[in-house]
């Protein structure tokens, strides 16, 4: 039979507090919660750095189509292969769209058939592709025909 003074003793350790190991648990689990955390917020925060930067890069190439609109095929043959910032309809640098980079190219295609490539005095009519890069990788690529009138 136990005496009631190693009763009180039994007692106090048990309820005296949390164990090294109950510690160490509720430690883990806190690190994992808030490591799962940061990486989901980390994730959000690209995602929509990444979307900010889709929607500039088309209004970008948006704006480029309309500022080339006018341009005869001489001067779009001279854009080909060029990298260019973003620019707006009438000319001047697009805000907000520093880290852009448009990299243009200029097909001679066939009057009658837009999708055969000839050599750019057979024809009048180019195809314009546009390409959206920004910090190494590409976000968008568009293509569109131009001719004379």
């Amino acid at each position: 039979m136990q005496s009631s003074s190693s009763l009180q003793v039994s007692r106090l350790r048990k309820d005296g507090g949390f164990t090294l190991l109950e510690v160490a648990i509720a430690v883990v689990l806190i690190l994992m919660v808030g490591t799962t955390a940061i990486a989901s917020l980390r994730s959000g925060i690209r995602t929509l750095t990444g979307a900010e930067q889709s929607s500039i890069a088309v209004g970008a190439i948006r704006e480029l189509r309309e500022y080339t609109y006018r341009f005869t095929m001489e001067e779009l043959d001279a854009l080909h292969d060029t990298q260019m910032i973003p620019v707006l309809g009438n000319g001047e640098a697009m805000p907000g769209a520093g880290a852009l980079q448009i990299h243009l190219d200029v097909e001679a295609m066939d009057d009658l058939d837009p999708s055969v490539i000839v050599l750019p005095t057979a024809s009048r009519t180019r195809r314009i592709t546009a390409q959206a890069w920004s910090g190494g990788r590409q976000l968008l690529e568009a293509a569109w025909l131009a001719t004379e009138h």
